[in-house]
Formats: structure tokens, sequence, C-alpha cells
């Protein structure tokens, strides 16, 4: 990808954001990393976990809160606990990358994953929702990318039409000659 495909992204105010683009987990990384350090930093920091898998919310009881908060960033307030996407300044939603968009999408059902179960604000939430729609449009192979592992066709043995059991058909052949003479 060239710098000059993202011209149109909107970048947050914070001065650290500023940089190359490589599509590895963040969309942006800072000049002074080359790409090979930066995916290693990131696989040191997530492995290959998604990157909302060790995040956990505070509350109070035992039983989490049924909805995650509004927003994490109130003007240049951040609250005591910030959801995974809001705490990393250089994780940012944008339609060109795709390896953070699959973390957020069920591989079973090709869904965007609930708030609660990642644990991202609403904020953010609503803002992976309107991407990866707005990627499934530009895109019609977007399921490719999701589901690499697993192809969506249904050309394997278990899809395919079940044969009649094997004592069905030597009574049907009985009938088909009873009534056939």
């Amino acid at each position: 990808m060239r710098s000059g495909d993202l011209s149109s992204v909107s970048v947050p105010s914070r001065g650290y954001l500023q940089g190359h683009v490589f599509l590895c987990l963040y969309l942006y990384i800072p000049d002074t990393l080359t790409a090979k350090q930066h995916c290693f930093r990131m696989e040191d920091r997530y492995g290959s976990n998604p990157v909302w898998t060790d995040y956990r919310r505070n509350h109070k009881a035992d039983i989490p809160p049924h909805k995650t908060c509004k927003t994490c960033i109130r003007g240049d307030n951040i609250c005591g606990n910030p959801c995974s996407i809001c705490c990393d300044p250089n994780i940012i939603i944008h339609h060109q990358n795709v390896k953070l968009l699959q973390q957020f999408i069920s591989p079973h059902t090709g869904m965007v994953l609930d708030s609660t179960r990642t644990g991202v604000c609403m904020k953010q939430q609503k803002k992976l929702n309107e991407t990866i729609n707005s990627t499934r449009s530009r895109l019609t192979s977007f399921s490719d990318f999701i589901c690499g592992i697993c192809p969506q066709h249904n050309s394997h043995d278990a899809v395919g039409s079940t044969p009649p059991p094997p004592s069905f058909t030597l009574d049907v052949a009985k009938v088909k000659k009873t009534y056939k003479a």
C-alpha cells in the first residue's frame, strides 16, 4: 500500500501517530521503526491472539455490566479503564486494515462480534460496524479474507445429498416389483 492511498484517512490529533503505512496489525507505525521491527513488537505484545483477548473491564460486583461504556475518551480525558482499541493509540480502525477487522468477526458465522464479548466501547463498536460493512460493500471477496482457513463453498461430502439406507432400497425394490407385475 502506498501512503497516497490513505490521504482521506482522518488521523486522531495525537502527535505520535505520524508515520509510514504498513498493514501488519496497526495501520500506522512510527517513523523510527521499520516494518519488521513493528511486526515483532506487535507479536511480543499480542502474540497470535486478537487485540481484545486479554482485556477485562472493571466492574463492582461479580457479574459484569450488560453494556460497555459509551466512550473511553471524552475530550482530553481518558477513563480509568479504556477499551483495547482506545488504550492503544496506534490501532486505527480503517477499511484497509483487514487483519484488525478480522479479529472482530466471528470465524464461524461471519458476523461482527458483540461489544460485550470484545469489551470495546460503544463508540468504537459503532466504528467497527460501519467499517466492516463498508469493507464488505467495497470488496466482493471480503469473506475470503475473513475465512481464509475455512472455505465457504459446499463441495465437501457432508453437505451432499444423503443416500437412502440400504434396507429402504430393498423395500422400495420389492414394492416396485410387486406393483409392476
